[in-house]
């Protein structure tokens, strides 16, 4: 599956993407199965930290993350940042694909609690932007 990708053991160890960071091996390689592609694992990684900080009360808004990454990490702007990104694909989804993400690095993908909260009220990360502007 892996090669498949054109993942090779090292690049994946290399990454840090699983927490063990053993070597896997080139026979062995071939047994671990990403759930997603390496591009996705990232995307999710950074929208579940995004999450947890909104979540903790750390950042106000979603879109303030946005900003953050697009202006300081360089984030492609036409894709609005990691939280635009994850209002596209939703909360639900999001949780369903921490889950399985969460089999290779329970901490960096155990979803964040407010994918649960979000389910629960019917929201999504824009309702949280507005619901933030009104506060302010």
């Amino acid at each position: 599956m892996l090669r498949g990708l054109g993942v090779t053991s090292a690049t994946l160890r290399d990454t840090g993407l699983l927490s063990n960071g053993a070597d896997l091996g080139e026979a062995a390689a071939d047994a671990v199965a990403l759930p997603f592609a390496p591009e996705r694992l990232i995307l999710l990684a950074v929208i579940n930290a995004g999450a947890n900080l909104l979540h903790a009360g750390v950042v106000l808004r979603p879109s303030d993350i946005d900003l953050a990454m697009v202006l300081g990490a360089g984030w492609p702007n036409w894709r609005g940042g990691p939280m635009a990104e994850g209002e596209a694909i939703g909360p639900m989804v999001l949780r369903h694909e921490m889950r399985a993400a969460a089999t290779l690095d329970a901490d960096l993908w155990a979803p964040s609690p407010l994918f649960d909260t979000l389910i629960r009220g019917g929201q999504r990360f824009e309702d949280l932007n507005t619901a933030a502007t009104h506060r302010a």
